[in-house]
């Protein structure tokens, strides 16, 4: 997750050092809100949502690398993940605006995708 170096293992201290419980519970609402948002999407063509806290992912079908190219261009990073995954990593800092703008975004790229 983190490597096996020097570098890496201060990344992990300082991770751990800013977790607390405000914090986890801040990624438990905003994943759960982004992954009932994605649930709710209107979407030309039915995708099955999954994740736990802010490690999302929809299953696209076949066009994945297409779909992960228009999120791209619409300033949306994601990650491929199995053959048909698209894999949703949003900071843990994310805000509920920020949510629903990805969400826009996400709804407006899949769309003429299908």
């Amino acid at each position: 997750m983190f490597g096996w170096n020097p570098l890496a293992a201060a990344g992990i201290l300082a991770a751990l050092r800013i977790l607390d419980d405000g914090l986890l519970n801040h990624v438990r609402e905003m994943g759960d809100l982004f992954l009932r948002g994605l649930e709710r999407l209107e979407l030309s063509a039915p995708v099955k949502t999954k994740g736990k806290g802010l490690m999302l992912g929809i299953e696209v079908g076949l066009n994945r690398d297409g779909f992960l190219k228009r999120l791209q261009e619409e300033r949306i990073l994601a990650i491929p993940a199995a053959d048909n995954v698209v894999r949703f990593l949003p900071p843990y800092i994310i805000q509920k605006e920020q949510v629903q703008w990805a969400l826009e975004k996400i709804e407006k790229v899949f769309v003429p995708m299908a």
